[in-house]
């Protein structure tokens, strides 16, 4: 037997194995079981359908292993019973993905939605000024936001209709956005299974693998606020139609008419449509006048309202200044390894697109089916290449797959070679003759050539140029002053603009960190500023500043910084310092986040009983209890805390001062009950012994008092907490202060309807006060102040305030 034969039978006995209906079913029992015992892992008690579901996906498997070595004939309702597993196991991923990201993470399902609330409104969605108030609205998180080169972040819309009529049932029903782009994944997963069914193709353990996860990616994009899916479903649609022209056009039509995308597959498709009909001249106009017509009638509405604003929303897709992110080779532009400009990628990118379809038609009957996989090369040349420009080409790839086994079985590409008419010349019908005729690499490398000299002359009269006018000097200090255990808070930077004759005497300029190390879901790496961000000709000294919590430089970190403005930019590398341990963490509340268990850094929030609730923003904080328990044994209690230095802090003779508001003040009663308590609460031996610092407007003096060994109290409406002062007196009662640990807390056993608000919240060191954001040392920050981009072709800045952002649960 030849060694080539030999390859062939262990292949097929391989294949043979894992097509196997006992191998199968055994592999789907050992796979939901796990599913389930996982699923189990990370919902726990309280959820009681992700129970049930999770008892059905047991039992389920169970059947699996008895039918797996039943010795009876394949049973069709058993055999259909994987797809409710995979359904059952599907459901319960969204639910732990949505433990995980409570809210989107992408902007784009953000605008789609807003548009769609505004177009409900009979407002035009593509008026860039009508979108402005889209991210206070659905209060997303502004660090999520695509920023722009000229300050503030992409808030308007730069996509066809289909993006916007997507999410009216959303807006209209109320249900929740990401709904919409489930539905369309799961849409997409029943078309591949129609799709494998129709054409008798029988999945094997590998292929049910992959698809599960490619599956499990689609639904944490969906969840986090990926659209893509949209269209990837249309575009599914269009390859399942191609035998009819006019129908593939219509769902391409569709596809396109969500996002720009698929437009790169195009090419590809109607010439495998043009081939398997024939060669017919009319399967290559159908296609192409559906698809037109689809898209124009879905846009019409737009259009007609204000033709300039949805024409220039659409070229803002491919022309919008902002900034490069990405896995793709625009790594070398907007990391600062080379001076190459984004146009070039663009150029590269058409290129690479022109390259592969003159390969495509060249080597057809070999690459026939290969075309969905064409785009993850096209769109690496892209320069901004994002997974969701990537993610989805292996689902569609897999769609072929029945049809690329059935010509390989058969031996040919199906109607690769078709009967053509001797009276009529076929449309096309030179090109692929032409194409190997000539010398192909010849071709290619006239391509690359011409690409070449256009690209890189671009560069040397435009990037070399505009590099040139900013260049950053050094950092001259860097400060950890918002007080963030690791982090580095602010830094000096020293740049010198030089402008060129035809540029501003000032301009703002933004900050961009990258550094060494993981980005934490977020792909625009740290983004920093100054309060005043302008620079003058020549030598210029600014302070820069995280512009939110997750933009905070770790401490002991190499970095990339950027400083940018347009396309002008310049680049410096750096190490960023140890940062010692801070005695009182982030003492201002300056930087809220979105995570109810940790609102500020290195703060945690706790709550026991029931509706403790609470609303925060920078340098405010609200706690409340709408109701207590009533029977006055145990407590009803939210708090946020921190550990503390509190040796520190007293030797140090520090003093906590704040404003404080609230309703129904402490009272302690004479035995030392706690009946209701608003104020600030200090622990310490690992909480074993309590200091309690109660708030009451009422209140006249201030009187230190124990009621037993391990607590003490003091209720004022003095709003001025020395620690010296208190050590004193905690010292008389013999306590040690390990483990200190200071809290803004609210208790009650009996009484409802307390709350406790503060702000102006100020540290003073041996009476000096530590203000942040003074002018001078290095306290200026703007997290709540941004450049809001208004859309114009000399990238003028608009300066806005917006309003702080408000987090509440």
């Amino acid at each position: 037997m030849s060694a080539e034969r030999s390859k062939s039978v262990i292949g097929s006995s391989i294949f043979q194995f894992l097509n196997d209906r006992s191998t199968l079913f055994i592999f789907y029992a050992a796979f939901f079981l796990l599913a389930a015992i996982v699923a189990w892992g990370f919902l726990g008690y309280t959820d009681l359908p992700a129970i049930v579901s999770i008892w059905i996906l047991i039992l389920l498997s169970a059947v699996y292993l008895i039918y797996a070595v039943a010795l009876t004939k394949p049973i069709p309702l058993v055999e259909k019973l994987p797809f409710v597993s995979f359904a059952l196991s599907l459901w319960l991923f969204i639910l732990i993905s949505k433990m995980f990201y409570p809210a989107a993470i992408h902007d784009e399902i953000t605008i789609d939605s807003y548009a769609a609330y505004l177009f409900l409104h009979h407002i035009d969605p593509y008026v860039s000024a009508n979108m402005i108030n889209v991210f206070n609205f659905f209060h997303f998180p502004l660090y999520y936001a695509t920023p722009l080169r000229a300050g503030g972040y992409v808030y308007y819309l730069i996509y066809p209709a289909l993006s916007v009529y997507a999410f009216i049932p959303s807006v209209a029903l109320g249900i929740p956005d990401y709904w919409i782009p489930l539905l369309f994944n799961v849409g997409t997963f029943l078309i591949l299974v129609y799709y494998y069914r129709k054409r008798k193709f029988t999945a094997t353990i590998p292929f049910i693998a992959v698809l599960v996860f490619v599956e499990a990616e689609l639904v944490i994009g969906a969840v986090t606020g990926e659209t893509d899916v949209i269209w990837v479903f249309f575009l599914a649609l269009s390859y399942i139609f191609r035998k009819k022209p006019w129908m593939a056009g219509v769902f391409f039509g569709l596809s396109i008419a969500q996002k720009q995308i698929p437009v790169v597959i195009a090419p590809f498709l109607l010439y495998m449509i043009y081939i398997e009909s024939g060669r017919d001249k009319r399967s290559f106009v159908t296609p192409v006048v559906a698809a037109a017509t689809v898209f124009l009638a879905l846009n019409a509405p737009f259009i007609l309202m204000n033709p300039g604003a949805w024409f220039s929303s659409m070229l803002l897709s491919v022309g919008q200044p902002i900034i490069g992110v990405g896995f793709g080779f625009g790594i070398l532009s907007f990391a600062g390894y080379a001076p190459v400009s984004s146009v070039i990628f663009s150029d590269l990118l058409v290129t690479s697109l022109a390259f592969l379809f003159v390969f495509y038609i060249r080597y057809y009957r070999s690459v026939k089916y290969a075309f969905f996989a064409f785009p993850i090369v096209i769109f690496l040349f892209n320069f901004r290449s994002l997974e969701n420009y990537l993610i989805y080409w292996p689902l569609l790839t897999m769609l072929v797959l029945p049809d690329f086994i059935k010509d390989r079985e058969s031996g040919d590409s199906e109607n690769a070679k078709p009967e053509t008419s001797k009276r009529r010349r076929p449309f096309l019908s030179g090109t692929s003759g032409l194409l190997k005729k000539t010398n192909f690499t010849v071709f290619i490398m006239l391509v690359i050539i011409l690409a070449g000299g256009v690209s890189t002359g671009y560069v040397n009269h435009e990037n070399s140029a505009y590099r040139s006018q900013l260049k950053i000097n050094g950092i001259t200090q860097f400060q950890d002053q918002i007080m963030v255990n690791s982090k580095i808070t602010a830094m000096t930077v020293n740049l010198t603009y030089s402008p060129m004759d035809n540029s501003k005497s000032n301009i703002p300029v933004f900050f961009r960190i990258m550094p060494n190390g993981p980005l934490n879901s977020n792909i625009n790496a740290l983004l920093w500023s100054a309060k005043n961000p302008y620079v003058r000709q020549g030598n210029n000294s600014l302070t820069i500043y995280p512009d939110f919590y997750s933009d905070m430089l770790p401490a002991n970190t190499s970095f990339i910084l950027e400083a940018y403005y347009g396309n002008i930019t310049a680049y410096y590398k750096a190490v960023s310092p140890v940062s010692p341990a801070n005695p009182l963490q982030d003492p201002f509340l300056l930087y809220p986040t979105t995570d109810e268990k940790a609102p500020f850094p290195g703060w945690n929030l706790t709550k026991s009983g029931n509706d403790g609730n609470i609303v925060y923003s920078s340098s405010h904080l609200s706690l409340g209890l709408r109701d207590s328990n009533g029977t006055g044994q145990g407590w009803n209690s939210i708090s946020i805390s921190t550990p503390v230095n509190f040796t520190y802090l007293a030797d140090n003779n520090y003093t906590l001062s704040y404003s404080a508001s609230g309703t129904n003040g402490s009272y302690i009663g004479r035995t030392g009950t706690i009946l209701r308590f608003s104020g600030i609460l200090l622990t310490f031996n690992a909480g074993q012994e309590k200091f309690w610092y109660g708030y009451n407007a009422s209140a006249i003096n201030k009187k230190y008092s124990s009621f037993n060994r391990i607590n003490a109290s003091v209720v004022t409406s003095n709003t001025v907490l020395n620690f010296s002062t208190i050590r004193e007196y905690l010292s008389t009662l013999g306590w040690g202060f390990s483990h200190a640990v200071l809290s803004y807390a609210v208790v009650s056993t009996t009484e409802s309807g307390l709350n406790f608000s503060l702000s102006n919240i100020s540290l003073s060191d041996n009476g000096k006060a530590i203000r942040p954001f003074q002018s001078e040392g290095g306290f200026v920050l703007q997290p709540y102040t941004a450049n809001i981009y208004s859309s114009s072709p000399d990238l003028q800045a608009v300066q806005l305030v917006r309003p702080q952002e408000v987090v509440s649960w």
